[in-house]
């Protein structure tokens, strides 16, 4: 059974300070909700990344709407995500991407590809709420089939 860190779509947001983040826009391939984790098919549309595979395990970032096929979607490449359950993770903790396409898995659910796509951040304020620091770069150790 995988460690799926859970999400609220309707909270998902850059949570990054001016400047910081790093996004793209991509158009989707498959339907996508807002706080997925995505990566580049060959056609160069985002889908769903999945660790069950090293071809769809090269996550590329975080969507931050939802988006229909043909749709373009914002998708998070570097920076904060606010809007994940993060209660039961310590600050400083890696995520990685899960088995199931789209999720964020804290490795405990053992994924197939070890694929990390961020840790477990403080964004700072009084009550050190818990975010995402997502950093696709981690991912350039996986590469596709």
């Amino acid at each position: 059974m995988a460690n799926e860190i859970a999400l609220t779509a309707a909270n998902i947001r850059d949570a990054s300070p001016v400047g910081m983040a790093v996004k793209v826009n991509l158009i989707a391939a498959v339907a996508i909700t807002a706080g997925q984790v995505v990566y580049m098919n060959t056609s160069g549309k985002a889908a769903l990344a999945d660790a069950s595979d090293a071809g769809t395990a090269v996550a590329i970032g975080v969507a931050l709407e939802g988006a229909s096929i043909g749709q373009p979607v914002p998708i998070l490449a570097q920076g904060f995500v606010a809007g994940f359950t993060l209660t039961s993770e310590t600050y400083g903790e890696l995520l990685f991407l899960s088995n199931t396409a789209g999720a964020v898995d804290d490795g405990g659910g053992s994924p197939t590809v070890a694929a990390p796509i961020g840790r477990v951040w403080s964004i700072g304020d009084s009550d050190a709420t818990k975010v995402i620091f997502v950093h696709c770069l981690y991912n350039l150790n996986v590469l596709p089939a």
